[in-house]
């Protein structure tokens, strides 16, 4: 598979930062999924492992009730501010080449949302990259998601949802309707750390992502790492 990479101008001036923006294609299809340069990829996995964000051992995670051999904890490398600028800026650059900038129309504001707590430092630091006019997020209440009080979003927001990391897709899934509820079209989908088999669209929406690892993971029943009685550590998903 040989890359085709091209050139394009800025989509919104005094937006786009550091010239113009490449996007790959393949012929001439432009591809919708984009990860990150290997050098990129590299110097993510190293800031994973060096502040334990990475860890390896014998995981089941309650969200999906699966045994896992890798578990990511990406706060755990967002808690150190140098290490949450390369690794966010990494991602930026890896939404600027992909050209989904171009979808944003001149006279909306670019919002960039983040479910929860552990996306908002990805928010913050891709979206000061980016330009972003806006950086919101989401909390998870007993009756769905909730902007904090007085914060709304309309039709007039062009809405990139971001995250640490992606696992099953569920809470990206469920951030993606409350959007499009509010009125707000959503462009792009991007994390950290994509753990999905497959790397599907929400809905048609691209994802992007540094990191893409599969991992091994296994049916408890047939978990190699319970035979060789590896301890077990138990993951539960946030509050």
């Amino acid at each position: 598979m040989i890359w085709d990479v091209k050139t394009r101008p800025g989509a919104r001036e005094g937006k786009a930062k550091g010239g113009d923006l490449w996007c790959l294609h393949l012929g001439d299809e432009p591809m919708e999924y984009h990860t990150a340069k290997d050098e990129e990829v590299a110097r993510a996995w190293e800031i994973l492992e060096s502040t334990g964000a990475l860890k390896k051992g014998h995981f089941l995670l309650e969200k999906t009730g699966l045994h896992y051999e890798y578990f990511f904890q990406v706060p755990l490398a967002l808690q150190h501010s140098k290490y949450a600028k390369i690794l966010c800026v990494a991602l930026g650059r890896v939404l600027r080449r992909s050209g989904i900038l171009h979808r944003l129309d001149e006279g909306t504001r670019f919002t960039m949302i983040a479910p929860m707590d552990a996306g908002i430092p990805v928010a913050f630091w891709a979206g000061e990259h980016l330009g972003a006019d806006r950086i919101l997020w989401v909390n998870r209440t007993n009756d769905g998601w909730r902007f904090r009080p007085f914060i709304e979003i309309d039709e007039d927001d062009q809405v990139f949802i971001v995250d640490d990391a992606i696992l099953t897709g569920g809470t990206i899934a469920s951030v993606l309707r409350f959007v499009r509820e509010q009125g707000s079209s959503v462009v792009a989908i991007a994390t950290l750390v994509d753990r999905r088999d497959e790397r599907e669209s929400f809905d048609g929406i691209p994802v992007h992502c540094v990191i893409h690892e599969r991992g091994k993971k296994y049916d408890p029943k047939d978990c190699p790492l319970c035979k060789e009685g590896a301890d077990l550590v138990t993951i539960q998903p946030p509050a």
